[in-house]
């Protein structure tokens, strides 16, 4: 694990994904076996495992800003990065699953921060597919209509998820599944 840490774990707007949801999002993106895979944002890594159950630990890296879920995570064997995301140097992959924080203090929209920097990382043929709150498809800011436009410029889909998906994680807040494909752009 490289060094990292958080001294306020609640303002890191934590909340795990459901075994389910983790399930289906590795199925929408594809996962097969030889993929390299990235998991931003492992919190305990629910999405990870699903990715590993594919491509094996040593195919998939793990990035979680919080030091005591990073060394779980490299407990378990995952390759784990215990800083934050959105310092990581982008290296080509294959897809990327994730379930990033949504807004933090001083960082609104977060969600659409850590996805455009994920894109930055996929492989001209890679897919990413991101939860993400649900308000990124229909707010009327800016920066909403320029990631629905970079969204469907590269044929990706978002769809809202049912009602209450994170009720067992502790929040109501509505979500969505966007899908993007790399389209070629690095």
């Amino acid at each position: 694990v490289t060094s990292g840490s958080y001294s306020d774990p609640n303002a890191l707007a934590y909340f795990p994904t459901p075994a389910w949801l983790a399930r289906d999002l590795v199925r929408m993106a594809d996962v097969r076996p030889g993929h390299l895979c990235l998991e931003p944002s492992s919190g305990e890594g629910a999405i990870a495992r699903e990715l590993a159950a594919v491509v094996g630990n040593g195919k998939l890296q793990c990035w979680e800003i919080d030091g005591g879920r990073a060394k779980k995570l490299d407990a378990a064997g995952f390759v784990t990065f215990a800083c934050d995301f959105l310092t990581a140097e982008p290296m080509p992959l294959d897809r990327i699953v994730m379930n990033p924080p949504f807004s933090v203090p001083g960082r609104p929209q977060a969600d659409v921060d850590h996805v455009l920097h994920a894109l930055r990382f996929l492989d001209p043929e890679g897919m990413l597919v991101s939860v993400m709150s649900a308000g990124v498809m229909h707010r009327t800011n800016e920066r909403s209509g320029a990631f629905r436009d970079l969204v469907a410029s590269r044929d990706g889909t978002m769809e809202p998820l049912t009602e209450g998906a994170f009720d067992e994680s502790g929040t109501s807040v509505r979500t969505c599944v966007v899908r993007i494909p790399a389209g070629g752009a690095r």
